[in-house]
C-alpha cells in the first residue's frame, strides 16, 4: 500500500482495462498496514465522498443500481459509529429512490468467508443487520484469496479475493 513502485506496476498491468472501465476501490488491509494514513491510496484514486468518511467509504449510483463501498479496516474492531450511521441513512435514501432497483455493498473484509481468514464478526454484528433490513441484494468482499458465494439468512454474498496473489487451495 505504501510502495509507489508497486502501484505503478498495478497501473501498468491494468492500463488496457482501465482505459475503458471505471474502478471504485475499497480500502484493503495492505493499504492500511503499510500506510496507516493511506495518503498514497487517496492520491491515486479520485473517489466519491461521504460526509463522515471522506473517500474512505462512499456510495454512488450506476444506472438503476446503488453501490456502497465500506471501509472494513475501520470494522476490524467494531465499525465506527459514524460509518454505521452514515450507512443506515445512505441505504434508507437509496431504498426511497424509485429509480434504484438494486443495492450492493462492497468491503474488503466481508462478513462471511469459509476460507483461511474466515468471517468478520464485527461486520456480522454491526453491518449485516443494516444490510438485511434495507434489502441489500448482495455484498461483495475480497481479503480471502478464493472465490466463493453463498447466502446467509437472506443476504447473498460473494468473496472474490484473487487479485494479485495466489489463490488459497
Amino acid at each position: 500500500g505504501s510502495d509507489a513502485n508497486l502501484w505503478q506496476k498495478f497501473f501498468d498491468i491494468e492500463k488496457e482495462l482501465l482505459r475503458s472501465a471505471c474502478i471504485f476501490p475499497a480500502i484493503g488491509n495492505h493499504e492500511l498496514t503499510w500506510d496507516p494514513t493511506i495518503q498514497l491510496y487517496l492520491k491515486l484514486f479520485y473517489l466519491p465522498t461521504s460526509p463522515t468518511g471522506g473517500e474512505k467509504y462512499y456510495s454512488f449510483d450506476w444506472g438503476n443500481a446503488h453501490f456502497v463501498v465500506l471501509n472494513s479496516n475501520d470494522g476490524l474492531t467494531s465499525f465506527s459509529t459514524n460509518q454505521q450511521n452514515w450507512l443506515k441513512q445512505d441505504l434508507i435514501a437509496a431504498g426511497a429512490n424509485a429509480d434504484i432497483q438494486h443495492i450492493f455493498t462492497v468491503m474488503h473484509h466481508g462478513p462471511y468467508s469459509a476460507a483461511n481468514h474466515g468471517d468478520n464478526a464485527f461486520a456480522k454484528t454491526n453491518i449485516v443487520p443494516t444490510l438485511k433490513s434495507n434489502n441489500v441484494d448482495m455484498t461483495f468482499a475480497g481479503h480471502d484469496h478464493d472465490y466463493e458465494r453463498g447466502e446467509v439468512d437472506g443476504l447473498r454474498y460473494m468473496v472474490a479475493g484473487g487479485g494479485g496473489a495466489p489463490l488459497y487451495s
